[in-house]
């Protein structure tokens, strides 16, 4: 299992089968009640001549689910689909074609992060940010040299970043950084050392948590 997510009266659950050499990668729901299997879907099937399959970030907009997972010829949204909780039935031509392994929810704007260079059928480093309602590649564009490993909004409409750079939408950023919504980056400055920032959370009052591995705290 790598990710869960109560919906209603319901657990979506993300992850990979047991498989050892061929895991797909699957989405399901079970009742939250008396854990009874509600639905599962295979998502991303794997293979012995090519890569496991696998699901994992979730993130949820009222009677939808966002799920990341492996890109393969057959899967939905190749790497990122929407679906609904009740049914187990995929958005259908709702399709943003990137290979993302974290997401954030802002509004309307879904944001993507992890280890690509092209969303959407267009050009984007590690960063992309897509219309959750048509599926649509926005132009928010910052750009990561390096993968970026987490995203939380940041409230003002826009996003922590967090991973392993040095610099990010051309200006120099160690770590963790803040992105507007237009894609440029904010003149907050956290000088995060010498790590990667592995994950985030947001605190409570303003501060946001992350390790690198230690537990920090930011105002």
């Amino acid at each position: 299992v790598s990710g869960l997510m109560a919906a209603d009266d319901r657990l979506v659950v993300s992850g990979s089968d047991a498989l050892p050499m061929a895991a797909s990668g699957l989405v399901g729901a079970y009742d939250a009640a008396t854990g009874a299997s509600l639905w599962v879907t295979s998502v991303a099937p794997g293979g012995v001549q090519q890569p496991r399959g696998s699901a994992g970030a979730m993130v949820r907009d009222g009677t939808r689910v966002y799920v990341a997972h492996s890109v393969a010829p057959s899967s939905p949204g190749r790497g990122l689909s929407r679906w609904s909780p009740s049914t187990g039935a995929v958005g259908a031509g709702w399709n943003p074609n990137v290979a993302a392994s974290v997401l954030a929810l802002s509004g309307t704007t879904l944001y993507v992060a992890g280890s690509f260079s092209s969303a959407g059928g267009a050009a984007r480093q590690n960063l992309a940010a897509f219309d959750i309602t048509t599926g649509a590649l926005l132009p928010w564009n910052p750009g990561s040299i390096s993968p970026v490993f987490q995203v939380v909004p940041s409230g003002a409409g826009g996003v922590f970043v967090g991973g392993l750079f040095e610099t990010i939408a051309g200006q120099a950023r160690r770590n963790l950084a803040e992105i507007d919504a237009s894609g440029a980056v904010t003149p907050w400055v956290a000088d995060v050392r010498p790590d990667t920032v592995r994950a985030t959370a947001a605190g409570p009052s303003g501060t946001l948590l992350f390790s690198y591995p230690r537990l920090s705290l930011l105002s």
